[in-house]
């Protein structure tokens, strides 16, 4: 059974950090844009 909860605590782990270096990257390569769209989205509804 501990077997089974560390290969998923392994699992997911791993997902966490693949998507954290990819969200990382697309941050650095699209910070700007994202900020700006971000910062769009918040203001649209109040416009």
């Amino acid at each position: 059974m501990p077997d089974q909860i560390l290969k998923t605590t392994k699992v997911i782990f791993i997902a966490q950090t693949i998507v954290g270096v990819v969200f990382g990257l697309t941050f650095l390569l699209f910070g700007e844009a994202f900020l700006i769209l971000e910062v769009g989205l918040i203001l649209i509804p109040y416009l």
